[in-house]
């Protein structure tokens, strides 16, 4: 299930009280490259991708409507997405593995030195008039994404950063907005929290969350076995 801080916000797996600092190659690497204020940024997909994967989120939302009206499913509501309420019942990834090519591709290609193999839960989030997300983060010591797929491009996600992590003062805190470019990928650690606030028109996106080696628990596997029948929205990349 998920852990949320305010009623319309959600984050990707229950999060223990004790609070993770995990210091990794690839965080070295984020800090080094980037203003501590905003996550890497990269172009993933074409324009033309980007109309695909919204008739594909449309598809989606169509299909998981009609499963929840077959089997009365009782999901837990963390907004009105219901592509974003269902996130562990599919992988963006697995329906599309050229993509997932080239993120591994390009993870890879940026030497960014994370744990091989890697799990990856990824969904699509759409988000309509008056929609959004409070403040929330992912669980685990690896790295969470979206892409920006449709809409009013600003504005984007707003990151919260905090002491030395983030290189701040110990006790300082920043709040940064980075507006969305059609295509293209935030991707920051899954420990930082933030949001999407409330917006004016139709916001589609790609989002996901990757588990470095160390970080798969036998929980994983068993989700990932042959003879599972339970969804997790997980797959395994190398």
């Amino acid at each position: 299930s998920l852990t949320y801080n305010e009623p319309n916000s959600r984050a990707i797996y229950k999060f223990p009280k004790k609070f993770f600092k995990v210091k990794t190659p690839f965080i070295t690497f984020i800090l080094k490259m980037i203003p501590s204020s905003q996550p890497l940024e990269f172009p993933f997909f074409h324009i033309e991708e980007c109309e695909r994967i919204k008739e594909y989120a449309y598809k989606k939302e169509i299909e998981l409507r009609e499963r929840e009206k077959a089997s009365r499913d009782d999901t837990e509501k963390y907004n009105n997405s219901i592509t974003t309420n269902n996130y562990n019942q599919y992988n963006f990834f697995e329906d599309h593995p050229v993509y997932a090519d080239r993120l591994v591709n390009l993870l890879k290609e940026k030497e960014c030195p994370i744990e091989w193999p890697i799990l990856l839960q990824s969904w699509v989030n759409i988000y309509r008039e008056g929609d959004g997300i409070g403040w929330h983060y992912h669980y685990g010591n690896g790295f969470s994404f979206n892409i920006f797929i449709d809409g009013d491009p600003s504005p984007g996600p707003v990151y919260l950063f905090t002491g030395h992590d983030c290189g701040l003062n110990e006790y300082e805190m920043k709040a940064a907005n980075l507006k969305n470019k059609k295509g293209y990928m935030q991707i920051f650690r899954s420990s930082i929290f933030h949001k999407v606030d409330p917006v004016s028109s139709e916001r589609i996106s790609v989002a996901g969350t990757l588990h470095n080696y160390s970080a798969i628990a036998k929980k994983n596997l068993e989700n990932l076995s042959f003879n599972n029948k339970m969804k997790d929205g997980f797959i395994l990349l190398k």
